[in-house]
């Protein structure tokens, strides 16, 4: 590996000039990186911006998951779970129910779930499901 050593003139009076040593940092080819492959812990918080990544680089691995569903009797309270994939996670969600389903819960349980629940208000049967939007490793 060489480096390169750049000079810098800075003119400060007549009578002479100071010279400046500023050491360039080798540029990285692709042959350097083990396995063609960068890390997270190989790169120092805040050097990769997105404008330095390609269109396309970066592709979140992100899906939705629909519960099973959960039919609530007149009367009834119960609840829905969406569970996200093995290793992935969840980053949001929400529910979708029947009309007179009076909801009382949307939320994260854990880190792989998403829980909605409600109260059946009418006099017919409701179903209630919840999602999950998970994110897991980039594909």
């Amino acid at each position: 590996m060489t480096t390169k050593l750049i000079l810098v003139v800075i003119g400060l009076t007549s009578v002479g000039a100071i010279l400046v040593p500023t050491y360039a940092v080798p540029t990285i080819k692709s042959a350097d990186i083990f396995d063609e492959t960068i890390q997270s812990v190989d790169i120092k918080n805040g050097e990769v911006k997105t404008v330095d990544l390609a269109p396309g680089a970066v592709v979140p691995n992100v899906q939705t998951v629909k519960g099973p569903g959960t039919e609530l009797s007149p009367q009834e309270t119960d609840d829905d779970t969406a569970v996200c994939p093995s290793g992935y996670t969840v980053i949001g969600g929400g529910f979708a129910a029947d009309f007179g389903t009076e909801v009382r819960v949307s939320s994260p349980i854990g880190s792989n779930t998403w829980q909605a629940g409600g109260t059946n208000i009418s006099d017919q049967p409701v179903i209630i499901f919840a999602y999950a939007r998970c994110m897991g490793p980039s594909p």
